[in-house]
């Protein structure tokens, strides 16, 4: 786990240095981001270059296996809680870096969770870049051999049926999560993603585009033993997929704009590696065709003047793989309120 941690964070460096080394091109990225290609009836771009964000995150993630390898059944049902943080996004000409802390953790508590995001809403195009550490899963995992007898002492006194269920608390439970996907909007000249996500644009009419994108999904769930802190359990999901999807800005009077979109990917890949460290053994296993990977985006947001914004946004993060062997739900939920500037 720690070389994939590792690739993934060298990756996310790489993206963040190159993403400097544009913004150090000033020329380069002023043609692009004073271009205009979209229709002035539809869409404004505010006289700004940087935009700044104070936001409070909530975050909840849920994760659920059953499977079966060698006559070995296990299950796991995980989930995070609600997880408030305080977060903030720095945007310059349409890229935007944001990072959080949770409160529990500004309070002097533990809270060893993190997440980082890199991401580029463009009027036809953009993508986000997405690192996640949660270590604040708990829940429980159960493992069963059918026909194995109870595990009892050599006197009888202390007998253990099976099933086994193992109560996880928090902190016995590390999750690894890389993020990628993009997407091109072809009535871009109307329809505009960041005036609902970035606040670089603002948009005046009412107006919708089909969406095509991409995504690449690594997920990794590591399970360690509550009694001698040692790793049970190791699941290990690749997945990745093409997809179509709708999106619609709703402009209401009084400078309120509504935003609702949907992308459902179609899974083209998805190989998942389970390591099971009681059995000593390990299995990979392909999902069966087709299955999905949803992403929703909801957002709400309020202009004060050419300067000053506020608002909500919403994102979720769906997918559910299936195969003969092993069965797959991870769910992300995350809701933003914001309130920012451009400058």
């Amino acid at each position: 786990m720690k070389k994939l941690l590792l690739t993934i964070i060298s990756l996310f460096v790489c993206m963040v240095a190159m993403s400097q080394e544009i913004q150090l091109d000033g020329n380069f990225l002023s043609r692009r981001y004073n271009r205009i290609t979209y229709d002035t009836d539809y869409i404004m771009r505010p006289n700004c270059k940087w935009t700044f964000k104070l936001r409070t995150m909530t975050l909840m993630q849920t994760f659920h296996t059953k499977g079966e390898f060698e006559g070995t059944r296990f299950e796991s049902n995980l989930s995070t809680g609600l997880k408030p943080k305080l977060n903030v996004q720095v945007g310059y000409m349409g890229i935007a870096l944001a990072g959080g802390i949770s409160f529990n953790k500004l309070k002097g508590g533990q809270d060893r969770d993190f997440d980082i995001k890199l991401n580029m809403y463009g009027k036809k195009f953009g993508f986000e870049f997405g690192l996640s550490g949660i270590e604040s899963l708990h829940g429980n995992y159960i493992f069963d051999i059918p026909g194995m007898p109870s595990i009892s002492s050599d006197d009888g006194s202390i007998v253990i049926p099976l099933p086994l269920e193992f109560e996880v608390p928090e902190g016995k439970v590390s999750q690894a999560v890389f993020n990628f996907n993009f997407y091109y909007a072809f009535n871009n000249k109307k329809f505009s993603y960041p005036a609902a996500f970035t606040q670089m644009f603002i948009q005046k009419k009412s107006a919708g585009s089909l969406l095509v994108g991409g995504e690449l999904h690594v997920n990794v769930i590591n399970i360690g033993d509550t009694i001698d802190n040692d790793e049970l359990f190791r699941l290990t999901n690749v997945t990745y997929g093409l997809g179509v999807g709708y999106g619609y800005n709703l402009v209401l009077p009084h400078r309120w704009l509504i935003h609702a979109s949907v992308l459902p990917y179609l899974v083209l890949h998805s190989r998942t590696t389970v390591r099971n460290y009681m059995q000593g053994d390990g299995h990979s296993v392909t999902a069966d065709f087709p299955e999905v990977f949803i992403i929703g985006k909801a957002a709400i947001v309020h202009d004060f003047n050419a300067r000053w914004f506020a608002g909500a946004t919403g994102q979720l993060n769906w997918s559910n793989v299936n195969s003969k062997k092993l069965k797959t739900g991870n769910s992300q939920y995350q809701v933003f309120l914001f309130v920012g500037i451009r400058l």
